[in-house]
């Protein structure tokens, strides 16, 4: 969030700009007659000044110094904000006035020492109550400088929170490949699952087997090879200890 002095320190700052110094802020410099052109065509109404508007946009340009494309819109933003919030005061003014004339035009029967007891301003609090009864056109007057006054202070903000926030810059992802078809299987990475031979049982099988055939091949009256420890043959069934 922006501090009192970091604001105070823009605008000083802002104040001291020589212009655009990047490659895009000279761009955007360089295009500022056509956009100054497409503002006027797109945001002035007849008998409005395009030389007062010209002057307020430069103004802006000159305070804020907008480097980028996007501080560039921004800025209009703010500049079309104002001149359309400026626009509604003038015609709330012409408003109150022409229901004053009205006004004027309804009571001219009446003797002029009555018209003069009326001053200009109970005259304009009189024109201001009927059109809030009468019309919804000062309604509408304070919704649109609401949002006017609103679009130019976030756009005020965003300028801001862009210019404060570091630069910072993304590193290239590396693609993944894709699997090809006739990729192997990938096997799991877990050494856990892997399953490997019991070398103390297969050396087991293959001397009891040797053994046996050694037992085979001997003449007759030859003792048999002596058998393993009852508790260590599974296949012997052991008594009972009580």
């Amino acid at each position: 969030m922006s501090t009192p002095l970091k604001r105070l320190t823009n605008r000083l700052n802002s104040k001291k700009s020589t212009g655009a110094r990047t490659s895009a802020g000279r761009r955007t410099v360089s295009r500022n007659a056509t956009r100054h052109g497409m503002l006027t065509n797109s945001v002035l109404l007849p008998g409005e000044s395009e030389e007062r508007f010209s002057q307020m946009s430069a103004n802006f340009d000159n305070e804020l110094a907008p480097q980028s494309e996007t501080e560039q819109a921004l800025v209009d933003m703010m500049t079309t904000a104002r001149w359309r919030q400026m626009r509604l005061w003038g015609i709330e003014r012409a408003a109150i006035n022409q229901e004053m004339l009205d006004q004027l035009a309804k009571t001219s029967l009446l003797d002029a020492a009555s018209q003069s007891s009326v001053d200009l301003p109970t005259r304009a609090a009189l024109a201001f109550r009927s059109l809030a009864d009468n019309s919804r056109s000062l309604d509408l007057i304070n919704r649109y400088e609401t949002a006017n006054s609103r679009l130019f202070f976030r756009a005020m903000q965003r300028l801001t929170a862009l210019r404060e926030a570091p630069e910072t810059e993304l590193e290239p992802e590396t693609p993944t490949p894709a699997p090809s078809e006739n990729a192997a299987p990938a096997t799991p990475e877990n050494k856990d699952f892997e399953t490997k031979p019991n070398a103390d049982f297969s050396q087991s099988n293959q001397n009891d087997k040797l053994l046996k055939n050694q037992w085979k091949s001997d003449p007759p009256g030859t003792p048999e090879p002596p058998q393993p420890p009852s508790h260590l043959n599974p296949s012997t069934p052991k008594g009972d200890p009580y």
